[in-house]
C-alpha cells in the first residue's frame, strides 16, 4: 500500500505552517517530505513510526497538525480497532473510549492541539490513571451492594 497525503506541519518558534506530505509505504513505513526535508521510520505500527518522525521532526522546529500528534489523542498499544496504528482515539480523562470518539491519526479538525510525542504519551498515561481511579471508586455490583 503506497498512499500520499498532504499534512500541514507548525512551527514550534514563530506562527508559521508549512505543508508537507506523507507517505505510507509497506511495512508500516512513513516517509514525510518537506522543504529540503526527507524523513523516514519503520516500526509495528504507523501510529509508532509517526511518533518517531515527529520526535526528528520537532529538532527541525516542526510539528504535524493531525490527530496523531494531538495532546488528546492515542492508539492504545494493541488495539484491535486500529487498523496497524492508521486510528486513534479522543480521550478524555476519567471517561472510556466510545466509537464516536474514533479518529484517523492523519485527519484533523480546529481541536487538533500538537505537542510532542512525551507529552501525548503523558496524557494517555493520566487518561489510564483517571479510568483506573474511576473504576475503583465505583461500588462492588452484588447482592450485598443492595
Amino acid at each position: 500500500m503506497r498512499v500520499s497525503l498532504p499534512i500541514p506541519l507548525r512551527s514550534i518558534r514563530p506562527e508559521e505552517t508549512v505543508t508537507g506530505e506523507v507517505l505510507l509505504g509497506p511495512g508500516c513505513r512513513i516517509t514525510l517530505s518537506f522543504g529540503p526535508y526527507e524523513l523516514e521510520a519503520e516500526a509495528a505500527d504507523f501510529f509508532e513510526s509517526l511518533c518517531q518522525v515527529r520526535q526528528e521532526l520537532e529538532v527541525l522546529g516542526y510539528r504535524p497538525v493531525c490527530f496523531g500528534a494531538s495532546r488528546r489523542v492515542y492508539v492504545p498499544p494493541g488495539e484491535p480497532a486500529a487498523a496497524g496504528g492508521l486510528m486513534g482515539y479522543r480521550l478524555t480523562l476519567g471517561q472510556p473510549v466510545a466509537a464516536a470518539d474514533e479518529v484517523g491519526i492523519f485527519d484533523r479538525d480546529a481541536g487538533v492541539v500538537p505537542v510532542s510525542v512525551p507529552e501525548q504519551r503523558a496524557f494517555y498515561e493520566r487518561w489510564r490513571a483517571s479510568r483506573a481511579c474511576q473504576a475503583a471508586s465505583r461500588p462492588a455490583a452484588g447482592p450485598e451492594a443492595n
